[in-house]
């Protein structure tokens, strides 16, 4: 079980766009950074042709991941590269440019993230009740 989750801010005003989007998965959370993948492409998928988007993560390595196409110091894809170079790709069709960078964890995300464990909480209660 694996949730992904975003808030979209105005770079120049710090304003909130919109709501948090949360996305719950059945799918496993086979590396702690899977629901950050899935997240950046949420939000480059609500943008529209001509964005850009500065995306922030807690995880350095994953930031460093985006900047290299999916791969690592040895030119091979790390976990999950191919999906972070899909998502690259993606974004190139779609016309939004954008940048993944490492920011520590603030307030913005513990409370996004205190959400995101909830629904996933939730889900999980309801999948084990349909058992």
């Amino acid at each position: 079980m694996s949730v992904s989750a975003w808030q979209i801010f105005d770079a120049a005003t710090d304003e909130q766009i919109g709501e948090p989007v949360m996305k719950s998965s059945r799918a496993a959370n086979r590396y702690q950074w899977y629901p950050l993948i899935m997240a950046i492409r949420g939000v480059i998928e609500s943008c529209l042709s001509g964005d850009e988007a500065t995306i922030e993560v807690c995880m350095a390595n994953l930031a460093t991941a985006f900047q290299f196409d999916g791969r690592g110091a040895a030119g091979k894809y790390v976990e999950d590269g191919q999906t972070i170079a899909e998502i690259i790709k993606f974004a190139s069709e779609e016309g939004v440019k954008f940048s993944v960078k490492h920011a520590p964890v603030g307030p913005r995300q513990r409370h996004l993230k205190k959400k995101a464990l909830g629904l996933a909480n939730a889900q999980l209660a309801r999948l084990a009740a349909e058992n």
